[in-house]
C-alpha cells in the first residue's frame, strides 16, 4: 500500500462524501511519509495544516484519522454485503429459573453467503418491548442472568468465524478468502464481523437497534474499538483490557507493557495488523504516526466510549497510556457533544 500523498488526498476527497465503511478501496501513505515528532500528534490538526474549529470540522477530521488508521495499520474493511441471513435457530433454552431465553442463530453472509457465523442471544424471557443489546466479540459471559435482569440482551459471536488467530501461525480466514486481493488484518476482519452481527440485530423485533453496545476483551477489545470507530450504529464502545493497539497509547508505556514492536513480531501476532504497511519493524515509526494508538478512544468522539482494564503495568495492561488517552478523548468530545462521553475504569484484579 505504498502510495504518494496525492493518491491519498484524492481518495479522501471522495471518501469524505461516503460513510467510513464504504471507503474500503482507498489508500493511505505509509508511516515513514510523515516526519517524526516527540510530542503526541495534535488531533485537532488536519493533515493540510488547518485546524478543527467547529463540530463539522471534527467530523471531517475524524474521518481523516480513521482513513489513515485503516490505510496504514488495519487494511480497509470490505463493504457491507447486504445479505446477512439466518438459516435456522437452534438450541432455544430457558435458563436462570426463567430469566433467560437462549437462542443460537446460524447465519451466513458475504459473497455467495460463504461466510458462516453463529450468534448466541441471551434474551430477557419476560421482556415486553425491544431491549438494548450488549454485543460481544466472543461468546463467554458469566453474568448473563444479571444482564437479562437489567433488561439487556447479551449477544456473543466467535471471532474465529471471520479470521483465525494463533500466535506465530498466521492463516487465511473466511473474510480474507471471500475477498481476495484485499489487505485486511485479523482485527479488521473481526470488526467487519461485528458490523455484520449488527446488520442482523437490526432485523430482530426483540432488539432496540439504537441502543447497541460493542465490547470485547483483550484482542477482541482492540477489534471492538475499531468496530466502534468505523460503524456509526454502535451507540457505546466498551472494550476491556484492550492494551497496546487498543485503548493504550503507543507512546506512553509502562516498563513491561506490550509495545508495537513486541506484538507485531512474526512469531507473535503480526497478522492482527496489516502485513504490508505494518512490518515487524513498525515500532520504530511510533513517532511518525498521526494518531495515538491502534483503535483508541479519541477518534470515537463524540460517541460514548468506556475503557476497562487492570490497574497494573503488566504486558497487556498499559494503564498509563489508557489513562492519558481517556483524558484526551474526554476533551475531544467537546468538539462534537454537549458533555464528556468518555471514561475509564481500572481494577486491581
Amino acid at each position: 500500500m505504498r502510495t504518494r500523498f496525492v493518491a491519498f488526498f484524492l481518495g479522501f476527497v471522495v471518501c469524505a462524501t461516503l460513510p467510513v465503511g464504504d471507503c474500503f478501496a482507498q489508500t493511505a501513505p505509509t508511516p515513514d511519509a510523515f516526519p517524526a515528532t516527540e510530542k503526541l500528534p495534535d488531533p485537532f490538526l488536519f493533515l493540510d495544516g488547518s485546524r478543527v474549529r467547529t463540530k463539522e470540522d471534527w467530523t471531517r477530521r475524524r474521518s481523516e484519522i480513521i482513513e489513515l488508521v485503516l490505510g496504514i495499520q488495519y487494511g480497509h474493511l470490505p463493504p457491507a454485503p447486504g445479505n446477512v441471513k439466518c438459516g435456522h435457530v437452534s438450541g432455544e433454552t430457558v435458563l436462570h429459573d426463567g430469566v433467560t431465553r437462549l437462542e443460537k442463530h446460524m447465519l451466513s453472509m458475504g459473497p455467495d453467503n460463504k461466510i458462516p457465523a453463529q450468534l448466541d442471544l441471551y434474551i430477557p424471557a419476560k421482556a415486553e418491548k425491544p431491549c438494548p443489546v450488549i454485543l460481544c466479540i466472543g461468546r463467554k459471559c458469566p453474568i448473563t442472568k444479571e444482564v437479562n435482569e437489567r433488561g439487556y440482551i447479551f449477544a456473543g459471536f466467535g471471532a474465529d468465524n471471520f479470521d483465525r488467530s494463533e500466535e506465530g501461525k498466521p492463516a487465511s480466514g473466511a473474510v480474507e478468502q471471500a475477498y481476495p486481493g484485499m489487505e485486511i488484518a485479523t482485527l479488521a476482519a473481526w470488526a467487519w464481523g461485528a458490523s455484520r452481527m449488527m446488520d442482523y440485530l437490526e432485523t430482530l423485533p426483540e432488539v432496540d437497534a439504537k441502543k447497541v453496545i460493542i465490547t470485547g476483551h483483550s484482542r477482541s477489545g482492540k477489534a471492538a474499538l475499531l468496530a466502534g470507530a468505523v460503524d456509526e450504529r454502535f451507540a457505546i464502545v466498551n472494550p476491556n483490557g484492550s492494551g497496546c493497539g487498543g485503548a493504550g497509547l503507543y507512546r506512553i508505556l509502562g516498563p513491561v507493557s506490550e509495545s508495537l514492536e513486541s506484538i507485531t513480531r512474526p512469531e507473535r501476532w503480526q497478522e492482527w495488523f496489516q502485513g504490508v504497511s505494518l512490518p515487524p519493524s513498525f515500532d520504530r515509526y511510533r513517532g511518525n504516526l498521526r494518531w495515538w494508538s491502534g483503535a483508541g478512544c479519541a477518534r470515537l468522539a463524540p460517541k460514548v466510549a468506556r475503557s476497562a482494564g487492570a490497574f497494573n503495568p503488566s504486558a497487556g495492561a498499559p494503564f498509563l497510556g489508557r489513562e492519558a488517552q481517556t483524558a484526551s478523548a474526554a476533551r475531544r468530545t467537546k468538539a462534537g457533544a454537549e458533555r464528556p462521553q468518555n471514561g475509564a475504569r481500572f481494577s486491581r484484579a
